[in-house]
């Protein structure tokens, strides 16, 4: 996590990495953890290995379970 400012305004970086072989919850769990932490002015980017937005998906594509508990964590961070 990294924090400064651009035009004098706060913001903070939060890089993410989930490794092929962990489970969607992963992410959700680290992003839980650092809820405190994360506000309006809080970038997340990475790599999370799965396809979080619709346009990342293939077209016949299943969204699983995880990938909405997934979701559902990142829209209510705020």
């Amino acid at each position: 996590m990294i924090k400064g400012s651009i035009l004098q305004e706060d913001i903070t970086i939060l890089n993410m990495y989930k490794p092929n072989n962990k489970l969607s919850n992963y992410i959700r769990q680290k992003l839980i953890e650092l809820q405190g932490e994360i506000d309006e002015s809080t970038i997340v980017v990475g790599d999370f290995n799965t396809p979080v937005l619709e346009m990342n998906r293939s077209s016949g594509q299943k969204i699983s379970k995880d990938i909405v508990k997934l979701n559902s964590t990142i829209n209510q961070l705020y």
